[in-house]
């Protein structure tokens, strides 16, 4: 309830986006798409490119970039509201001015990535596998060894 009075601040400004609503059943599983805003280091690795589809990862409540936070989308998904309404949302990362970095997957199902053969992402359990260790560099913490 951050954009709410009496904060008035809303938690995009924070995190780059924020929530915009919960999608289709709320048990519906949606795609992800990789966008042209996707750093190459996060992609190093995994042969996702721009327009590479990831099945099935968004569900429950999506999140969108928020405007002015520079919050960079780097998936998006085409959902729909619970009454079936257009629904875009994306995978947006950010950087600070103070320079962190913040990674807001947008999703309740992220982590059903790291379980196939429970979804089949479309891409390999290899491919999702590095974009994470990927991302979790950009996001200061370095591999092991």
């Amino acid at each position: 309830m951050w954009r709410a009075a009496p904060v008035n601040r809303p938690e995009g400004r924070i995190l780059g986006a924020q929530y915009v609503g919960v999608l289709g059943s709320g048990f519906t599983r949606y795609d992800l798409t990789v966008t042209s805003g996707m750093p190459k280091e996060l992609l190093a690795g995994t042969g996702w490119r721009t327009g590479t589809v990831i099945h099935g990862l968004l569900l429950g409540e999506g999140d969108a970039a928020y405007a002015g936070s520079g919050g960079i989308a780097i998936m998006r998904g085409d959902a729909v509201d619970t009454k079936g309404a257009p629904l875009p949302t994306t995978v947006t990362i950010r950087t600070s001015p103070a320079g962190a970095r913040v990674f807001d997957a947008g999703t309740f199902a992220w982590a059903d990535g790291f379980a196939p053969p429970a979804i089949a992402l479309g891409v390999s359990a290899a491919s999702f596998d590095r974009f994470n260790r990927n991302l979790l560099t950009w996001l200061g913490f370095p591999p092991k060894g």
